[in-house]
Formats: C-alpha cells, sequence, structure tokens
C-alpha cells in the first residue's frame, strides 16, 4: 500500500456536490435570512449625498514674490500642494464655518463638551459660554476637514473640490462656497503680503538712499583732494611727458657713452700727439680736422724741401719753423681739446643724470595717477551700484504699490460650480445588495461546511478506510441502557435501540461470514484503539451472535486489564488461558458454558507474570490450535493495538484481526497509524467495526 493513502484525504468535488444538494434547504434559509438582516443594515445606513466644484489656481506669468524674488533667484516651486494643504488646514475650515453658520447645522453639531461646564455665576457665565462657542466652532471646523476631500487634475491647474453631507442643499452649498472663500483669503494675503512688502521696500530705499549720498559725496571728496578734473587727459600728458623724457635720457645715454670712450681713449694716450689725434671725439672737431690737415700738408711740403736744401738753407729753416709752429699749435689744441672733453663729459654726465631724475618723477606721478584711477573706478563701481539697487527697489515698490491697486493678479476662478446632487453617492445600495447576497452565501456555505465537517465524523472516517482499502464491516451504535419503567413510548424507544444494537452485531457476523468465503477464518482477534477505562463489550455481543448457530469459543487475552470473568459474574480467580498455557489445570476447569447458547468463556486466570509472557511461549500456539481444533468459531479479545503490541503477536497467530473504533473517542490520525502498523507487520486486516455511532436507523 502506497504510503500516499495515509495521508489526510481531500474533500472531492463529487463530495461537495453531494453535501450542496443534500443541505441546500438549510443554505437557502440561511443565505435568505442573511441578506435581510443585512438589507436591514444597508436600508438604514445614513445617505451621504457629495456635491463636487472645479477650481482654476493657476499662478500668473508676471506675478511678483516680493522678498523670495529679491532674496532668492531660484525656479519657483509649484504651488499646487501648498494651496491644496492650506484648503485642508484648519484655519481655512473654520474660516468657512463661521462665513456659513455651519456649526449650527446637523452634520455639524456638538452637545455641550465635557471638559465645558456652564457655570450659574454671572461673572463667569460669559467666558463658559465664548468657550463653548469656540468649541463649537473647532468641532465643526473638524467635521469641515473630515468631509472635505480634494483631487488634482492630471497635467492641469484645475483643482476637484468634493463635499460630503447628509443633505444635497449643504453639501452643494458648501461646496460652491469652498473656491470663493480660498480666493477671498488668497487676495487679503496677496493684500497684506503687499504691505508688508511695501513698508520693508520704503524702509530698504531710505538706507539704499543714503549709502547712495554717501558714495557721492566719498567721489567729490576724492576729486577734490586729489585734484583731479580729467584723470584721462593727465594720465595722457603724463604718458606724453615721459617718453620725451625718456627719448633725451636714450640720446643723452648715447652721448654720455660716446663721450666716455673717448675720454678712456685720451687717458690712454697719456699725451701722446699721434694717440690722442686718433680720439673719436677730436676726429670730429673742425679745427682739429684743419690743422690736422695743414700738418700733414706742412710735413710733405718740408720733406720735399729737405730733398732740395740742407739744413742751413734758409728755405730750410723757414719750412722747419712753420712746421714746428703748426706742430706747436696742434699739439696745443690736442690738449685744449683733451681738457674741453673732460668738461663736455662731465657737462654730459650732469645732464643725464638730471633726466634720469625727472624721468623718476614723472614715473611716480603716473602711477599716483593709475592709483588714484584705481580707486576712482572703485568709487563709482560703488556709486553705480548703489544707484542700481536704488533703482531696482524703486522699481520693485512702484509695482507693488500697483498691486496694491490692481488687486490678485492670480489666474484664480472656478471652472465648474457644484450642482445639487440626486442621488446619495454611499451607500451604493446596489453594490453593497450584490456584495451581501455573495457574503451570505459563502458564509452559509463554510458554516454548514464546517458544521458537516465537526460533526460528520463517520462520513470521514468510512472515506477514510476507503482510501486505504479498509473494509468497515458495520456501525454499531452505543449499547442501550437496561430501562425498567411502565411507560409505553419510552418502552418502544428502548426497544427500538436494542433492536438496532442487536441488528448491527448480526451485521458484523455476516459480514464476518461473508468475508470468510471459501476460506475458513475460525480464529479472529478483536482489538481496539486508544485507551479506554472500560473494556469493550463488542466481543461478547458478536461470540454470542456466533454461538447461536455454531460452537464459539470467547477468550480474553487482555491480561493488564481483564474484563471478561466480570461481564459473566465468574469469580476472579477462576481459572482461564493463563493457566492453561502454564500447562497448571485442565481445559475444563478454563471455561464456562453459556446456557442456551452454543457459547464458552475463557477468562485470563491467574497472571503470576508479565503479559508478554504468556502470548510470547510456544505453548501459545499449541493452546490455539487445539482450541481452533475443538470450536467453530474462536474470537479472541485482546488489549489496545495503540497501547500494546500484545495485540499484534495474538494476532499472528490468527486468521485475521478485527480493529474495533470508537467514533466518538478516535481521532482518525490514530486508526491511520493503528492500521499501518498492522500492515506492516503483515497481519491480514479483516476490516473495522465503528462503534458508537450515532443517528442509525
Amino acid at each position: 500500500m502506497d504510503d500516499k493513502d495515509f495521508q489526510p484525504s481531500p474533500f472531492s468535488l463529487a463530495d461537495l456536490i453531494s453535501f450542496l444538494w443534500h443541505k441546500k434547504f438549510q443554505l437557502l434559509l440561511s443565505t435568505l435570512l442573511m441578506i435581510l438582516l443585512g438589507s436591514y443594515f444597508i436600508l438604514n445606513i445614513p445617505k451621504t449625498y457629495i456635491a463636487t466644484a472645479t477650481l482654476l489656481l493657476e499662478e500668473s506669468d508676471n506675478k511678483f514674490t516680493l522678498q523670495a524674488d529679491l532674496l532668492s533667484p531660484a525656479r519657483k516651486e509649484d504651488k499646487m500642494d501648498t494651496h491644496i494643504e492650506f484648503l485642508r488646514s484648519h484655519q481655512f475650515a473654520k474660516k468657512v464655518v463661521t462665513d456659513l453658520g455651519l456649526e449650527y447645522k446637523l452634520d455639524f453639531w456638538i452637545d455641550t463638551p465635557s471638559a465645558i461646564k456652564l457655570s450659574s455665576d454671572s461673572d463667569t457665565l460669559y467666558d463658559d459660554a465664548r468657550a463653548y462657542e469656540e468649541e463649537r466652532i473647532k468641532y465643526a471646523a473638524s467635521q469641515f476637514q473630515r468631509r472635505l476631500s480634494l483631487r488634482k487634475v492630471t497635467g492641469t491647474s484645475m483643482l476637484r473640490v468634493s463635499f460630503e453631507s447628509s443633505s444635497p442643499e449643504l453639501s452643494e452649498k458648501i461646496a460652491n462656497r469652498i473656491g470663493p472663500a480660498f480666493f477671498d483669503f488668497h487676495k487679503e494675503k496677496n493684500k497684506d503680503k503687499a504691505d508688508n512688502a511695501s513698508l520693508w521696500l520704503n524702509e530698504q530705499l531710505a538706507v539704499i538712499q543714503r549709502s547712495l549720498k554717501n558714495a557721492e559725496d566719498e567721489l567729490q571728496r576724492f576729486l577734490k583732494e586729489n585734484g583731479i578734473v580729467d584723470l584721462n587727459s593727465q594720465m595722457e600728458l603724463a604718458r606724453i611727458e615721459i617718453s620725451a623724457i625718456n627719448r633725451e635720457k636714450l640720446n643723452s645715454d648715447k652721448a654720455l657713452l660716446a663721450l666716455s670712450s673717448s675720454l678712456q681713449q685720451v687717458e690712454a694716450a697719456d699725451g701722446d700727439p699721434d694717440k690722442l689725434s686718433n680720439v673719436d671725439w677730436i676726429l670730429q672737431n673742425t679745427l682739429a680736422r684743419e690743422l690736422r690737415r695743414q700738418r700733414l700738408a706742412e710735413r710733405q711740403a718740408f720733406v720735399a724741401l729737405t730733398k732740395r736744401y740742407k739744413e742751413k738753407h734758409h728755405a730750410y729753416k723757414a719750412a722747419l719753423a712753420k712746421l714746428d709752429q703748426i706742430e706747436t699749435k696742434y699739439n696745443a689744441l690736442l690738449l685744449e681739446l683733451s681738457a674741453n672733453l673732460e668738461e663736455a663729459y662731465r657737462v654730459a654726465k650732469q645732464e643725464n643724470d638730471e633726466l634720469a631724475a625727472q624721468a623718476q618723477l614723472a614715473n611716480e606721478a603716473h602711477s599716483a595717477l593709475g592709483q588714484h584711477e584705481l580707486e576712482l573706478d572703485k568709487l563709482k563701481r560703488k556709486l553705480e551700484s548703489t544707484q542700481k539697487l536704488y533703482e531696482v527697489f524703486l522699481s520693485r515698490l512702484q509695482e507693488t504699490e500697483l498691486m496694491k491697486d490692481l488687486g490678485e493678479q492670480d489666474n484664480f476662478h472656478v471652472v465648474d460650480f457644484a450642482s445639487r446632487p440626486m442621488s446619495p453617492a454611499k451607500p451604493r445600495i446596489s453594490l453593497l445588495m450584490t456584495v451581501l447576497t455573495v457574503l451570505a452565501a459563502l458564509l452559509s456555505f463554510s458554516v454548514l461546511l464546517l458544521l458537516h465537517l465537526i460533526s460528520d465524523k463517520k462520513t470521514r472516517m468510512i472515506e477514510k478506510l476507503r482510501r486505504l482499502k479498509v473494509p468497515v464491516l458495520a456501525t454499531v451504535p452505543r449499547e442501550p441502557r437496561p430501562h425498567h419503567g411502565k411507560l409505553t413510548r419510552r418502552l418502544y424507544r428502548q426497544s427500538r435501540k436494542e433492536y438496532i444494537f442487536s441488528e448491527s452485531i448480526r451485521s458484523l457476523r455476516s459480514s464476518l461470514m461473508i468475508r470468510s468465503g471459501e476460506k475458513a477464518i475460525s480464529t479472529i482477534t478483536i482489538t481496539r484503539i486508544g485507551e479506554s477505562k472500560q473494556a469493550s463489550t463488542l466481543p461478547k455481543y458478536l461470540a454470542e451472535s456466533f454461538a447461536k448457530q455454531e460452537r464459539t469459543l470467547l477468550t480474553d487475552l487482555d491480561f493488564r486489564q481483564p474484563w471478561l470473568a466480570k461481564a459473566y459474574d465468574m469469580p476472579d480467580n477462576h481459572m482461564g488461558i493463563a493457566n492453561l498455557i502454564d500447562n497448571q489445570t485442565k481445559f475444563s476447569k478454563c471455561i464456562k458454558v453459556v446456557e442456551k447458547l452454543s457459547l464458552m468463556i475463557m477468562p485470563t486466570g491467574s497472571i503470576k507474570e508479565d503479559p508478554t509472557y504468556y502470548v510470547s511461549k510456544p505453548r501459545f500456539d499449541r493452546v490455539l490450535n487445539r482450541l481452533e481444533k475443538a470450536f467453530d468459531r474462536l474470537i479472541l479479545c485482546a488489549p489496545s493495538i495503540t497501547q500494546f503490541l500484545d495485540a499484534l503477536v495474538i494476532a499472528k497467530n490468527t486468521h485475521g484481526l478485527v480493529l474495533e473504533c470508537d467514533i466518538e473517542k478516535t481521532e482518525i490520525a490514530d486508526m491511520v497509524d493503528a492500521i499501518r502498523q498492522i500492515k506492516d507487520a503483515d497481519i491480514p486486516l479483516l476490516g473495522v467495526v465503528l462503534t458508537k455511532v450515532r443517528g442509525l436507523r
């Protein structure tokens, strides 16, 4: 057998259909009852009407945002969420409540709060009444907030405003009032904002105007102190003067360099006329060049004359004297020119130093003009920035004043006014009735199915046994109690119960006889599931039923809880099968014959050893074989199979085992475990008998 057979059985579709068919009237009745109760509740739910208006809340493109524009040039965020939060605020709710007097309407009414107790004292009565009025407005505002719903229209600057109330007129009135109330508040807020901005701008303008005047005064004072009339012209003149001085200085440096070089040549000549004649500065002298030419001509003439005359000739002497005169004059000129060179160098050096001093003064003057230019530019920028700031604030002040005159510039208006609702939005009767019908049907079905699963344990057990392929031999009701009385009705009922019980025992006997078939099943072990203080009477009644047709022996093998001797009024020390197994007595002393029946009873007898000792001895098998040959039917009563293993040991020596299941105390899982043990021990299971079954007829 597959292990899956021992798993809990699912509730099949066929079982579900069968259950619905048998319980159709109870299901319809319970569903109808639930629908009636739910309908009464739904029809008594207070009706709620919802009116919806559509508002356009679009910011103007040229809107001036006062200080925020001045302090932060960042991009403005979308204000739709701000408007929505304000519409949901308690402040706005109080404004609408007071404007429409909603605190006196039924939907917004509140009794005297427990925290406010009106005093009888005339001095505090006014304060108490005022506190009560404030509490009523506060409560009405909270109710307004709870009933108001806002929803943005996707992709637009429009907002749907809905309000719910028990009165359609009131919901329409409030929904249409919300938009204008918000517009009025927004306009008033912007006006206050503009007033505050004007005051702030005037204060800032005064401060900026003083800063502007201080900047102008500082600029004038700077120009006057530094004698600046036209700074650009003065700087241009300074640049021209510096250029002229630099040119003169350059020429002076060149001349001074030439004089210095010539002076060095003169000093190197050391008075030598020939060397002095080669000095550049002397060569450039006209007189020196002329004397040098004459000197050269006289020398040439003297040389020519010396070729014709002797030294003593007067012509020779005259030419020599003339040459000496020219030489003396030329040498004197050279010395004079050398002295003039030194003087010229000194004068040139002095002029050069003066030019350098003039250039330095000119540069310092130009640098000072540059510093003045920087300072003047700084003062001008300060003046210009202050002037621009003054102009900006002045223009903002003018715009603010214009806003105050023109009013709100935002594109706020009501797109669609709310219309009076003709039907309530809540409750939705048709939807609720549909849901109620479905839920009532499901609940009725669930309750009936749950009760069926809880109470119909017999069906579930039989279904489980069918899946395990274990036959149900019989269903036996509770054993009828003996009743003594004269009431005919009670006696009839009692006799009816006895008849049903007897018929179930006979049905069990017939099932066992039919299952015998060609194979003899003369030795039967009967065991039960679970622990019980009272022994089962099923073996007793089954043995008596068999005894009406054949020789039957009923033996008690429950050595732990012997019961058979007491059931047939036998003494407790009566010999039994334990004595027979120990070979202590004869068979005739171990039995009792039941009158009018072919039935013999064999109790447990005197138990001196462990119960397992008796059923495990080899003599136990021989005793059973002898008894089986002596009787047509041998019924053995074994202890509980779930408590002890004795039943499995006993059943090994019999033709089959009958499992008794008390339907009131036995759980399906315990029954499955017992069957698993029997199958694992390879013991033939004849079937299961369900006892204490109710409702048998």
